[in-house]
């Protein structure tokens, strides 16, 4: 069972030290006849980011790396700046249960009967990877992440006509993908050159998603987080979600219990 808390690792080694777009605009997203320049791409980001209050539903989760490589699924709730919870089964059989809140991470087993109970702070203390919890749900809900000043990017296209942001400080370089007709983001690639750390994000699979009252958004319904690092070597999480499970908006019961007779471990 020890591939649970690696799992929940490599998914934690992916949030180097960054900050968050702001709150999500209910700006149309601009016509493309519209002059390209970084504002207007940031603008369109910026609408496209994903503003949802609760969001339920099933995902398959692949995982690939040190030591072992694993296949799940898992039932999702998220409440937005509150609670990521995942009940996790493999063959059919709940294996665990994961709660993360703004400041702790919980992690149950049922087939050993432990579980473990960390400070979000863990994370950077052990692998020197800060850890927040609005860079998770943002990596979750496929919005986009910046490690340099927005106001420093540059902009190019591709020669497959992708609309490329890229930009560095005295740490990271970054680079971002978008689709160049609706500016929905594709790939986001960190590199950190002093420790040779890389981390790269895909997003596929976009259809849109209706939100009753709200705005409609392109969602990723395929996402593949890769690591590669000299302290991990190189690790890849697919997530996948069942566009059939999804709820947007529909608030639902967490109940996350630990029982008495099991032993905690770290």
């Amino acid at each position: 069972m020890k591939y649970i808390n690696f799992l929940f690792v490599a998914l934690s080694l992916t949030l180097f030290s960054c900050h968050t777009a702001k709150k999500t605009s209910t700006t149309t997203p601009i016509s493309t006849n519209t002059p390209l320049s970084i504002s207007t791409v940031l603008l369109n980001m910026q609408a496209n980011k994903v503003d949802f209050e609760h969001m339920n539903g099933d995902a398959g989760v692949d995982y690939k790396g040190q030591p072992m490589n694993i296949a799940l699924s898992s039932t999702m709730r998220w409440r937005r700046d509150s609670v990521i919870w995942m009940n996790v089964r493999k063959l059919g059989f709940s294996v665990a249960r994961i709660q993360v809140t703004r400041d702790s991470v919980f992690v149950v087993n049922y087939l050993q009967s432990n579980y473990t109970a960390k400070n979000l702070s863990y994370i950077e203390k052990k692998f020197g990877v800060p850890l927040d919890f609005s860079v998770l749900q943002d990596i979750l809900l496929g919005n986009p992440v910046f490690l340099t000043d927005k106001e420093k990017l540059t902009l190019d296209k591709s020669i497959d006509g992708d609309v490329i942001l890229s930009g560095n400080n005295e740490r990271w370089k970054a680079t971002y993908k978008l689709d160049a007709t609706n500016f929905t983001v594709k790939e986001m690639l960190f590199e950190e050159p002093s420790t040779n750390r890389t981390l790269k994000i895909s997003y596929k699979n976009y259809a849109i998603v209706r939100v009753p009252n709200r705005a409609n958004h392109n969602f990723s319904y395929l996402r593949t987080i890769e690591v590669e690092s000299p302290q991990t070597g190189k690790v890849s999480v697919i997530l996948e979600v069942d566009a059939q499970s999804l709820e947007i908006n529909v608030p639902k019961n967490i109940k996350f219990e630990i029982p008495n007779h099991y032993q905690r471990v770290d």
